[in-house]
């Protein structure tokens, strides 16, 4: 089946076995480079979030694509207009464009018959890891610098001691429910999709107790900068850490992890 239809939308001549010397399209495949996401897939349940992480990257590299890295990477030379064959493989790739030449969807025979479509940025991994990244670091300087300026943070006045205290509970609960975001992610796909674990609802209560601090600690923000607690450094460095937590809630929102959205 997977045959027939790049047979029938990609009428070209091919061969199993091309070589480096693979027909020159005259024209750059950077179009064809970006992340890919299943057109078929979840957008209103719990389900969405489980795509964060199976998106497809296509690379250019030497006028060809490649998908994967090291042992597993596969690489793939023009044939034609918008068809690739694998390299040393069977496999094949075709491309859907429209009328500007932008590519709308990917075919892979592998995965037939599931099309891929290019990833929006808000939607694609690359975006949020670097902000959750950032933002656990963050969060570890917090608990660093709470060790470390116990003393001082004992002697402030009481208003700027709960402030600081509110940070840290903030920052703490952050990574624990990062961590346990992680423990999410590894659930085992059959388990997944048999039952709704005990596990799994219990955690669900972490990215809501997470919205509440988060409110907490902005108001607690607003406060700061109103009556001028700390030097205006802290100031900064204590909104950049309110920043981080409320991008973390932006973060289970988007991918429907406040609440049990379940199907």
């Amino acid at each position: 089946m997977a045959q027939a239809f790049f047979d029938r939308y990609y009428p070209a001549h091919m061969t199993n076995q091309p070589a480096a010397t693979s027909i020159e399209l005259g024209e750059p495949l950077e179009k064809y480079a970006g992340s890919y996401q299943f057109t078929r897939r979840n957008h209103t349940k719990i389900d969405k979030f489980f795509s964060f992480l199976t998106q497809i990257n296509i690379k250019v590299s030497d006028n060809r694509l490649s998908i994967g890295s090291g042992a597993d990477q596969q690489v793939y030379t023009p044939i034609g207009v918008n068809l690739f064959q694998e390299v040393g493989g069977k496999h094949q790739m075709g491309f859907r464009t429209d009328t500007e030449g932008k590519v709308t969807y990917l075919f892979l025979d592998i995965l037939n018959p599931m099309p891929l479509e290019p990833t929006l940025l808000i939607n694609q991994s690359k975006f949020w890891l670097p902000l959750l990244g950032i933002s656990a670091v963050l969060f570890i300087t917090v608990l660093l610098g709470a060790i470390y300026r116990r003393r001082k943070i004992k002697a402030m006045p009481r208003a700027q001691k709960w402030a600081v205290l509110l940070l840290v509970v903030t920052s703490v609960w952050s990574l624990v429910t990062l961590g346990a975001t992680l423990l999410v992610v590894n659930m085992d796909l059959i388990d997944r999709l048999s039952h709704i674990s005990l596990s799994l609802r219990l955690y669900l209560f972490m990215p809501l107790i997470l919205v509440g601090w988060s409110v907490a600690i902005v108001t607690m923000n607003v406060l700061a900068w109103k009556n001028k607690y700390w030097t205006l450094p802290k100031r900064v460095y204590y909104t950049f850490v309110t920043l981080a937590a409320v991008t973390l809630c932006l973060f289970f929102y988007h991918w429907n992890l406040l609440g049990w959205h379940f199907g």
